[in-house]
């Protein structure tokens, strides 16, 4: 096994093999030509980034949400937030729209910190 991880847990490892295969828990269940980021992860999904593109994985389906800032967008168990070039949108567990933003930096379920350069 060797590759880059995404993220590992107890006993969850999501990575991308040399072969730019995306493995989760040694079952590949995608792929993605250049790196593949993990945006978050809930009960049984998959929220990721690959090659800018929002990519939702969720009981063996990928679903494309588009191009996005992965560093602005974030996931928690009930939300997904996606930042898109000039607005984010807020989805529910279901990827229907609740909110909609102003270009902005999301913040669901976890802290993020920013420099600002000062």
């Amino acid at each position: 096994m060797r590759g880059i991880i995404a993220n590992l847990e107890k006993n969850e490892l999501i990575y991308q093999d040399l072969q730019n295969k995306v493995i989760f828990n040694e079952r590949i269940i995608g792929l993605c030509n250049e790196n593949f980021d993990l945006i978050s992860k809930g009960q049984g999904w998959i929220l990721g980034s690959c090659d800018g593109v929002a990519r939702y994985y969720f009981q063996g389906v990928w679903k494309d949400l588009g191009k996005i800032d992965p560093l602005k967008s974030d996931g928690s168990d009930s939300f997904i937030a996606l930042a898109y070039p000039r607005k984010s949108i807020i989805l529910d567990r279901t990827l229907s729209p609740v909110f909609s933003l102003k270009e902005s930096i999301t913040g669901l379920d976890r802290k993020k910190s920013r420099s600002t350069g000062k």
